[in-house]
């Protein structure tokens, strides 16, 4: 890498964490929440018993991080007004009033998140691809369900979701979180980068889990 492209990605670090430094994620939202944008950013802040009057700019700029059957996640840029609220007094209310059944709803810093949280999020995303591509072949999905940071996919086994999304070149586009070589195992990525051929070890260890749909059937080789 030359000294001009160390010097553009120190830049775009430096930017990309004070954004984050202004935004927040909602994680496990019920389904039922689902609803236009600014009534929910309201509900929101009615759960957090945020009461102040000028409170236009407490919560803005949602964005849809992941959805699965039950639940839906967002990005939020909050005021540090909010955030100081919520940590004062917003945590122990926040969102016991939801009714929800399974994991609390849960607002946290994006950069306090630590990889293994990030990595849950790519778990609901490969859940809803791989959802997508069974019903747009008129088939029942596969059972799929939240191991820790992992994926286990009916009885075929436990999988690593970044190596899901590689295998099964499912579409990016609509990704918001980190890039997947930043939540790719460490010594997995170095061989990844070491070698291109067909013996890189990278290479073999990410076969092992290679995935592909046919006919809407999920088939791990």
């Amino acid at each position: 890498m030359s000294e001009d492209q160390k010097k553009i990605e120190r830049f775009a670090n430096v930017v990309h964490n004070r954004v984050l430094m202004d935004q927040i994620r909602v994680i496990n939202l019920p389904i039922r929440m689902k609803k236009e944008y600014n009534q929910l950013m309201k509900d929101l802040l009615e759960i957090a018993r945020y009461e102040e009057k000028e409170n236009e700019g407490a919560m803005t700029w949602p964005i849809l991080i992941g959805k699965t059957g039950s639940t839906f996640g967002l990005r939020v840029k909050v005021s540090y007004a909010f955030w100081e609220h919520f940590k004062r007094e917003g945590k122990n209310t926040c969102l016991r009033t939801t009714g929800l059944k399974g994991p609390r709803l849960g607002l946290c810093k994006r950069s306090a998140l630590s990889r293994k949280i990030e990595k849950i999020f790519v778990c609901s995303f490969a859940m809803n691809a791989i959802r997508r591509r069974y019903e747009a072949k008129g088939k029942q999905p596969v059972f799929m369900q939240l191991r820790k940071d992992q994926l286990k996919i009916g009885e075929r086994g436990v999988y690593d979701p970044v190596i899901l999304v590689e295998r099964l070149n499912i579409d990016l586009s609509e990704w918001k979180g980190l890039s997947m070589d930043k939540l790719l195992d460490e010594k997995l990525l170095e061989e990844k980068k070491g070698s291109a051929s067909a013996n890189n070890p990278a290479k073999k260890r990410m076969h092992e889990d290679e995935c592909a749909v046919e006919e809407g059937q999920l088939t791990l080789a």
